[in-house]
C-alpha cells in the first residue's frame, strides 16, 4: 500500500478508538448529584437548585418599602425552605433594601446576653461584608461587655450612617430560639431590644421566621409580634416541583419519563426537602447501575424507592413525630389511621393539624396531606 493509504487507514482505526472510548465514557458516566437535600440552599453554593417562593420575595419587598412597613413573622414547617428563602433574599428584592440574617440558634449558645449580643453583631457584619461587601465596624466591645444592648442600638445608628439611603431588613430565623436564653435567665431584655428597634429605629424592619404561630408561642411574645404581617412558607407550586425534579441545575440529564415525574409529586406533594431527598436516593441509585444516563426513571422506579427514601429521611419523620406533634395529636391520628375517621376530635385539633400541614380536608373527607408522611405515620402506629 501507499503511504497515503496507510495514513488512512491508521487516520480510521485511531478515529474508530476515540469513537469507542468516548461511547465508552458515555457509558460509564454517572448522573451528577444536582440535589441538595438537607441543609439551607445558599447562592454561593446551591445557586440554580432555589425554587419558586417569588410571592414571599415581593410580599417582603411591597410592604418593606411603604412609608410604615410592619414587622413580619415568617412561618412554616420544618425543611420547607425559610432560611433558604432567607438566604437568598438579597438578591431577590430591591437594592434600596438590605437584609442582613442572624440565626438565632447560633446566639443562644451562652446564657451571657453579653455573649449574645457579640455573637448578634458578627453574624450581621458576617452577612453585610458576604452579601453586600459592606464593611461593618464592630460595636465596642467593653460597651458590648458592660451594656449589651443599649450598645447594640448605638451601633445600628453607626450603620444607617454607612448606608444612608437604605433601609435594614433585619432577619431573625429560628426565633423562638430566643425563649431559651429569657426563660433560662428569667429576663426579657432581647425582647425589649428589638421592640426598641422596631419603635425608635425606622429604617430598620423586623422578620421574625420560625415554625410556630403567635398562639404557639408563650404569651411574652404578643406584644412584640401582635401586629406582625404572617407570611406563610408552604410546599411548592406543581411547576416549581416539577422544575426542581427535572432541571435541578439547567445542565441536568433528561431522566425522568413523565410518569415518574407525577408519582413523584404524589409521594411528596411538593414538598421541597422530600422532593430533594426523592432526586437524592434516585440518582445515588440510578448511579449504580450499568450505563446510567441512558435510562429513565418510571413508575415502577419511583415506587421501588419509597422505603429507601423513608429510611434516608428518617430524621425529618422523627422530628415531625416527636417534636411538631404533640402527644394529643399524636393521639388523633393514631384514632384517623386505626379507625379511619376522627368522630368525637374538637374541630379545633382538627385545624391545628390541617395549619401544620399534616391532614387536609377534600369535600368531606379527611386525608394526609403528604403520602410520605401517612406511610411513616401508620408504621408508628401500628
Amino acid at each position: 500500500p501507499t503511504l497515503s493509504q496507510t495514513s488512512q487507514r491508521w487516520l480510521s482505526l485511531i478515529t474508530t478508538a476515540q469513537e469507542n472510548y468516548q461511547e465508552q465514557v458515555r457509558n460509564d458516566a454517572e448522573i451528577p448529584q444536582a440535589y441538595i437535600a438537607g441543609n439551607a440552599l445558599s447562592p454561593e453554593d446551591a445557586k440554580e437548585r432555589f425554587k419558586g417562593r417569588q410571592d414571599i420575595f415581593q410580599a417582603i419587598e411591597t410592604f418593606s418599602l411603604q412609608e410604615s412597613p410592619p414587622v413580619f413573622l415568617l412561618y412554616g414547617g420544618r425543611r420547607t425552605g425559610k432560611t433558604s428563602s432567607l438566604k437568598y433574599l438579597p438578591k431577590k428584592v430591591d437594592s434600596s433594601l438590605v437584609p442582613l440574617l442572624v440565626d438565632l440558634q447560633g446566639t443562644v449558645l451562652s446564657e451571657r446576653m453579653a455573649s449574645f449580643a457579640k455573637t448578634f453583631a458578627i453574624q450581621i457584619q458576617t452577612f453585610a461584608r458576604e452579601n453586600y461587601r459592606l464593611s461593618i465596624p464592630s460595636p465596642p466591645s467593653e460597651n458590648l461587655e458592660n451594656d449589651p444592648f443599649p450598645t447594640l442600638l448605638n451601633w445600628f445608628t453607626e450603620i444607617e450612617s454607612i448606608a444612608p439611603h437604605k433601609r435594614f431588613l433585619l432577619c431573625l430565623d429560628e426565633f423562638e430560639r430566643l425563649s431559651e436564653i429569657i426563660n433560662a435567665t428569667n429576663n426579657r431584655t432581647p425582647l425589649n431590644f428589638l421592640r426598641s428597634v422596631m419603635q425608635h429605629h425606622k429604617r430598620w424592619i423586623l422578620l421574625f421566621s420560625g415554625s410556630h404561630t403567635v398562639d404557639e408561642l408563650e404569651p411574652y411574645w404578643s406584644d412584640t409580634l401582635i401586629n406582625a404581617q404572617s407570611l406563610r412558607m408552604t410546599y411548592l407550586q406543581k411547576k416549581e416541583a416539577q422544575d426542581l425534579i427535572r432541571h435541578p441545575v439547567s445542565t441536568f440529564p433528561d431522566i425522568y419519563t413523565d410518569e415518574a415525574v407525577e408519582r413523584l409529586l404524589y409521594w411528596t406533594n411538593c414538598q421541597p426537602y422530600l422532593v430533594q431527598l426523592f432526586g437524592t436516593v434516585l440518582v445515588d441509585e440510578f448511579n449504580q447501575r450499568t450505563e446510567p444516563l441512558k435510562q429513565r426513571a418510571t413508575v415502577q422506579d419511583i415506587e421501588d424507592l419509597v422505603p429507601k427514601v423513608l429510611e434516608r429521611g428518617k430524621a425529618y419523620f422523627n422530628e415531625l413525630w416527636r417534636n411538631t406533634l404533640n402527644p394529643k395529636q399524636q393521639e388523633i391520628l393514631a384514632q384517623f389511621i386505626l379507625e379511619n375517621n376522627l368522630n368525637g376530635i374538637p374541630k379545633f385539633q382538627i385545624k391545628r393539624l390541617i395549619d401544620k400541614e399534616v391532614l387536609l380536608k377534600n369535600n368531606e373527607h379527611y386525608q394526609f396531606q403528604v403520602p410520605l408522611t401517612e406511610i411513616y405515620c401508620r408504621q408508628q402506629v401500628e
